[in-house]
């Protein structure tokens, strides 16, 4: 069976999102989870499939990538790399905690702790368009660090925050601190400056299992 796809971003105002979707008259949605947007689609009624979230709603699926595996794929990478000092710059998402438990679960098993600084993430912040000036909190804690370090950022955009943090306070990437993201993005990864290591995850698997799911939803 043929679908037709139509491509809405949900970081507008919920009664646009309403009158663009009665427009769109959908058999149901695919959306990414986010915090008090996903909850008020779901309750529109529409037959929805959910990626990137463990959290299981009812009458809906829920697809996501193993985000404990992804953080020990990052440590395994930092101890091939030979490092023995590590830290985990973190978000206040739900897969952050995931990603942070697996790095330092892997790395326990070697003796080895982290050090960790949460850098919250801006209400409305869109994915691909994250540039801020790196807060001095980050700086002054990047700057206690004993030297060199493997540092895991949870997704890419922290990542190249956190290139840009290490620029303004002079420190050298990957000389002092190696960074290594998650999610292999090219367009986050490529624009960091040193372009960024980061982890893969298998978006395009991901995206049939999305779209297996959707057409059962909706039959």
């Amino acid at each position: 069976r043929n679908f037709d796809f139509r491509i809405l971003s949900i970081h507008r105002p919920r009664g646009e999102l309403v009158r663009l979707l009665d427009g769109f008259e959908p058999s149901g949605l695919i959306t990414e989870w986010l915090p008090g947007i996903t909850d008020f689609l779901l309750e529109l009624g529409y037959p929805t499939v959910i990626a990137d979230t463990d959290t299981v709603y009812p009458n809906c699926v829920s697809i996501d990538v193993d985000d404990r595996e992804v953080g020990r794929q990052a440590a395994k990478r930092l101890l091939l790399a030979g490092y023995r000092r590590f830290a985990c710059l973190t978000n206040n998402l739900p897969y952050s905690v995931q990603r942070e438990a697996g790095f330092q679960q892997e790395l326990s098993t070697s003796g080895k702790d982290i050090r960790r600084f949460r850098e919250p993430e801006p209400p409305g912040r869109r994915y691909l368009e994250d540039v801020r000036k790196p807060g001095i909190d980050l700086v002054s804690w990047l700057e206690e660090l004993p030297r060199p370090i493997g540092i895991f950022a949870v997704h890419d955009p922290l990542g190249r925050h956190l290139c840009e943090a290490c620029r303004s306070a002079g420190i050298r990437v990957p000389d002092d601190v190696s960074v290594i993201g998650a999610n292999d993005d090219p367009l986050v990864a490529e624009m960091s400056f040193p372009s960024l290591s980061s982890v893969q995850i298998p978006w395009q698997k991901i995206g049939t299992t999305v779209g297996e799911a959707a057409a059962t939803q909706v039959e």
